[in-house]
């Protein structure tokens, strides 16, 4: 076992180094965190006065050297890095060798330890800024044991600053949550006031594991969280998803883990907000709990002094993996679900083992009827790299399995048609979790027909049905630039009001240029309970483009402006209010022609040609929504007989 030591001074200026210890729960965070780096198997807090009075770590772990207790309380000392090539690839919780003197300059500590071929245990005492440490012999258990009391005793302006009990205590119990679920095969027991708040078990099986994620998460979330598992290389992703029905007004059930490591990366969590875009209302969160693995040179830790952040070497590569496996699991595509490796018999530690070897089939995959797909079995490893790489076609290999599996389904369901004789004709029992055929047709075998739905051209004409009537905006978060290429149409500033008031705010941005500050927001009717699906913001922007770089229908005529009004010597108070009531509706008209010629736009754009991945899903799921809402599709579909289908097909050699 390496010994603690000093880190020189070269090394020490290249750690990003910062205030460990900002509340209670920072210092219970530095602290289980140095009893995992140990080797524990079982972590006790004990917490008196929500942190202010006294914080208690006890560890089962190495122990630490009787000629280190000193060392360990001074700072940049630590065992866990020796040079920079250790710190450019960070394998242990805690490498900066901060925290324990960070605590001790703030409180009353007292460091107990004892090492298993030790015949006694050693305490290490110290209070205040002048460190004076006493080390002692005393009665130990293998392990360590850390007392931290009265906290901030000789900062009384920081003191001050602390919350109440019950708040602080929260926060202790969210972090000691977060660690027992990046380390399941650690126990964790929570006090507080002499009184087991919390116990999370040791994970030693996969059913265990479930269990704790039950403990941390609640009930409700385990019991329809979809489980997830695919590697990439050396990087591997697993976890459990809340299925987009299970929304929170919180962000508190969101955990992601890199290399054991609880973080709050905002690179992942964009991943995951987008994959969850238009499946869950706006302004409520997603639940999920999500595991990354990697090597260790390939992500830095040392980026944020609360190592919160973290800076992976392939952004994009991690990124783009991670929205397509969320994609995938949310949408139904059980080929993707580690359905094999869901066995309670197998143990955690055996499941990550054997992650990299395990086999993935399309027969195990349930087809949309429910009946089983014959297939190729493909490694874990292979149909990583195929759910990575894209054919020309715009769709990864596992996505065109999935359509030569919905199609050989559908056939299956139109050849038993005939002997289903007392279906009635009119039921609508589709399958809602079929994908688009293109991004863009819907596929929806009757009784005796097969229909093909232009589900893009009945989203612009339901978009229209709304947009034409009821009008609200969104600000986008970053606004976008436009380039004109007729200028002088937007010479005249009566032209921004009739973009505003079909809901697009525009503002010049230079000489050739426009900036998009507002889109229109579709917003269902306020009397009924259907969910809004507004249109992505890259179609809006790309139609806009589109629109700009041609004459606007109506730049011909002379716009009304505050310029134009006439004004007699004798004011008129009925004229001006006329006038104005005719600038008013002479605005709108003209905004009314301006939404028709925006959906040309995009009817011409055709959904199949917007190149983004973030939006992928949109489409889909208003198309859901829509059939299990009884919608009438029929003026937007094609439709062919049985008979006639049959046919065709037979004349197939």
């Amino acid at each position: 076992m390496d010994r603690i030591h000093s880190l020189d001074t070269q090394l020490t200026n290249q750690i990003a180094a910062g205030e460990v210890v900002e509340r209670p729960a920072s210092v219970v965070k530095e602290l289980v965190e140095n009893c995992i780096d140990a080797g524990a198997r079982r972590v006790e807090v004990d917490i008196e006065r929500g942190g202010a009075r006294l914080i208690r770590i006890l560890d089962d772990g190495r122990g630490i050297h009787k000629d280190d207790l000193a060392l360990a309380l001074t700072r940049h000392a630590t065992s866990k890095i020796k040079s920079f090539n250790d710190l450019c690839a960070v394998k242990s919780l805690g490498f900066r060798g901060e925290a324990l003197a960070s605590i001790a300059s703030v409180s009353r500590l007292l460091l107990r330890s004892r090492q298993a071929d030790a015949e006694l245990g050693w305490q290490a005492v110290a209070e205040g800024r002048d460190m004076a440490v006493k080390v002692t012999p005393a009665a130990a258990v293998t392990g360590t044991c850390i007392e931290v009391r009265d906290l901030f005793y000789n900062t009384p302006a920081r003191r001050k600053f602390l919350r109440t009990e019950k708040t602080e205590f929260t926060h202790i119990e969210d972090t000691v949550k977060r660690e027992a679920l990046a380390n399941p095969e650690v126990a964790f027991v929570l006090k507080h006031n002499g009184k087991i708040i919390k116990r999370y078990p040791a994970a030693k099986s996969f059913e265990h594991l479930q269990e704790k994620l039950k403990l941390v998460c609640g009930r409700g979330f385990s019991q329809q969280a979809l489980y997830f598992h695919s590697d990439l290389d050396e990087l591997s992703i697993k976890g459990w998803l809340g299925s987009p029905q299970h929304h929170r007004s919180e962000s508190d059930n969101q955990f992601i883990f890199i290399n054991g490591r609880p973080v709050k990366d905002r690179l992942l969590s964009h991943a995951i907000r987008q994959s969850y875009t238009g499946r869950i209302p706006q302004g409520r969160f997603a639940s999920y709990a999500i595991y990354i693995q990697c090597p260790a040179n390939e992500v830095d830790v040392n980026v944020h002094p609360t190592k919160h952040e973290v800076r992976f070497r392939n952004p994009r590569q991690i990124h783009d993996f991670l929205v397509k496996l969320i994609e995938e699991c949310l949408s139904g595509s059980t080929s993707m679900l580690d359905n094999t490796s869901m066995n309670s018999t197998t143990s955690f530690e055996q499941q990550s083992a054997q992650s990299g070897s395990q086999s993935y089939s399309d027969g195990q995959a349930q087809s949309d009827s429910g009946q089983s797909n014959s297939g190729k079995t493909y490694s874990g490893q292979a149909f990583s790299r195929q759910v990575y790489a894209h054919s020309k076609d715009g769709y990864s290999a596992s996505e065109n399995c999935q359509r030569i599996a919905e199609q050989h389904n559908a056939y299956q369901q139109m050849s038993s048609v005939s002997e289903q004789s007392s279906v009635n004709k009119n039921s609508q029992s589709f399958n809602l979790n079929q994908t688009l055929w293109k991004q863009r047709y819907w596929v929806l075998p009757e009784s005796e027909t097969i229909s093909i739905v232009d589900a893009w051209s009945w989203y612009l004409n339901w978009m229209a049905s709304r947009w034409l009537l009821n009008c609200q905006s969104k600000p986008l978060l970053i606004p976008q630039m436009l380039t004109v290429k007729h200028s002088e149409d937007f010479e005249n500033p009566a032209l921004f009001d009739v973009f505003k008031q079909a809901g697009i705010e525009l503002t010049p941005a230079g000489a050739t240029q426009v900036m998009v500050r507002q889109l229109p927001l579709l917003m269902a009717d306020a009397s009924t309970t259907e969910q809004a699906f507004p249109l992505p913001a890259n179609h809006w922007l790309t139609a806009l483009q589109s629109l700009l770089q041609q004459r606007l229908p109506f730049s011909e005529k002379q716009m009304p402006s505050n310029a134009s009004v006439q004004t007699s010597p004798t004011p008129n108070t009925h004229s001006a209010a006329d006038e104005s009531a005719a600038t008013s509706t002479e605005v709108e008209h003209r905004a009314n022609q301006l939404k028709q010629q925006i959906l040309k736009h995009l009817q011409s754009l055709d959904n199949t040609e917007t190149p983004s991945r973030d939006d992928r899903q949109w489409l889909q799921n208003w198309v859901q929504h829509q059939v299990a809402e009884g919608a009438d599709w029929r003026p937007f579909a094609f439709s062919i007989s049985e008979s006639s289908l049959l046919s065709k097909l037979g004349q197939v050699h």
